[in-house]
């Protein structure tokens, strides 16, 4: 049977020999076997389906881990936390800086194979450790925990990781980052990267970005605890405690390719560099007038450059959806409230100037927030908004930041799409913009994996690019 893939180079290639809506669907019709095959096929594209900005623009990403962690070179300490009985944490890393426990219990039935429990009282664990190399522009720390409240993981002036109020919190070097919020009493799995400069702040598949500022972390002192910090203690549950000068989870856009999707609303990428109009090749829809725009070097080719007074506009066809996602590629020249993209009754992306929201008329949850982005000017990022008929979610740079519950029929009517400022002519853009794509599928931006747990994570592969979720 034809795969979804080849149907989309065939519907491109012979989309000006088909039905009314340029498709080509008659011609690809008569090329299957069965209207049974057809049937399957259509569905498919009508599925969620991976972003091809997203899978060549491939983010080292969050990859949960399925099995206990082995060691490398770089690992400062990975607790197991098996050891059934005694008051000794062993480190299975070669720098053997084991735990001095005083008094958490061990437990049976963990994550993995045993674990530790917390009172929140007087219990934790504390080692002075070595380094097999020194903290510099990288350090991560995780566990899978089974949480009440309080601290899990202390390194004083370092990097300290605690829940406050719902949240996983991270301090780096007395920077504070609230990160995604916290379950009570089912196991997830924490985790915290500093990437020169960048921090990655994660509970599970949800991960929160920030900037630091120093691209380094300067270390004095050596001791370290695991479930006390300044005399709060930690009630919970630990398992499978890791801490390593290593990056298990990065940021990383590679180049790419530009295809449009039969389901694409607009598909432009702004690359013609000239005039006021743009129109991509492989897009079948509507221009997109340019009004006030200068143009730029974007980051994947051109820009549009966006003073506060300039747009774009376009008309779509009227649609139902059951399905939307919108994806950008942009940069800021202010962190202020900014409407990406705007229509009367129809659809809404805008930045608060500090989280994501998506209005889409008959939607749910139309002025809630989806996500916090945490954004610096003059620095380029993908993002996408992602609705898939149950929840809206905020992808930044292949990270999912944030979801909220989202229900109904997201209606487009034929009405003029405003681009960069809203249809009153408010909270204008200033900043550049290099790529846009609204499609009635769900994009799931697609991460490739850095060598966590497992050796030989190696993500997915080109032809994978059409994956049905």
């Amino acid at each position: 049977m034809t795969s979804p893939r080849n149907l989309y180079n065939l519907l491109r290639n012979t989309r000006e020999a088909g039905t009314s809506d340029g498709l080509g669907v008659r011609v690809i019709r008569d090329r299957m076997s069965t209207n049974d095959q057809l049937n399957v096929v259509m569905e498919a594209l009508e599925g969620p389906v991976e972003s091809s900005v997203s899978y060549e623009r491939r983010t080292h990403s969050y990859e949960e881990p399925g099995v206990p962690g082995v060691e490398n070179g770089n690992t400062i300490g990975l607790w197991h936390c098996n050891d059934a009985s005694g008051l000794i944490a062993d480190d299975a890393g070669a720098e053997e800086n084991d735990l001095t426990l005083v008094g958490p219990t061990w437990i049976v039935s963990s994550k993995f194979d045993g674990g530790l429990s917390f009172n929140g009282s007087s219990t934790y664990g504390y080692a002075t450790v070595d380094v097999p190399t020194p903290v510099g522009s990288f350090l991560y720390f995780s566990a899978w925990a089974k949480p009440t409240s309080g601290p899990v993981f202390n390194w004083d002036g370092v990097m300290e990781i605690y829940i406050s109020g719902g949240n996983l919190v991270a301090e780096v070097e007395g920077s504070t980052y609230t990160g995604p919020p916290v379950s009570v009493g089912t196991w997830q799995h924490f985790h915290c990267q500093f990437d020169n400069g960048v921090v990655l702040v994660g509970v599970d598949d949800v991960v929160y970005r920030f900037a630091h500022g120093d691209a380094t972390i300067a270390v004095s002192a050596y001791a370290i605890e695991i479930g006390r910090r300044s005399a709060v203690y930690y009630s919970g549950e630990l398992d499978e405690v890791l801490l390593t000068v290593d990056i298990k989870s990065q940021e990383d856009w590679g180049p790419r390719t530009y295809q449009a999707h039969p389901g694409s609303v607009l598909y432009c990428s702004f690359d013609k560099g000239y005039g006021t109009t743009e129109h991509h090749a492989d897009f079948l829809g509507p221009d997109v007038s340019l009004v006030g725009c200068d143009w730029a070097s974007g980051y994947l080719k051109n820009a549009i450059s966006l003073d506060g007074s300039a747009y774009a506009t376009f008309t779509p066809a009227a649609k139902a959806l059951d399905k939307l996602s919108i994806e950008i590629v942009f940069k800021l020249d202010a962190i202020a409230q900014t409407t990406f993209v705007d229509q009367a009754s129809g659809i809404n992306l805008e930045f608060t100037g500090t989280h994501l929201r998506a209005a889409l008329d008959g939607v749910s949850n139309p002025s809630s927030d989806i996500g916090p982005l945490s954004l610096s000017i003059d620095t380029w990022y993908m993002l996408t908004m992602v609705w898939d008929g149950a929840e809206k979610q905020a992808w930044l740079n292949g990270q999912k930041v944030g979801s909220v519950a989202a229900t109904g029929t997201a209606n487009i009517p034929a009405s003029v799409v405003y681009v960069g400022r809203t249809v009153g002519g408010v909270n204008d853009m200033v900043g550049d913009l290099d790529f846009l794509h609204i499609v009635n599928v769900s994009l799931r931006p697609l991460t490739r994996t850095i060598q966590r747990f497992n050796a030989g994570l190696d993500g997915f592969a080109l032809s994978d690019e059409w994956i049905l979720m």
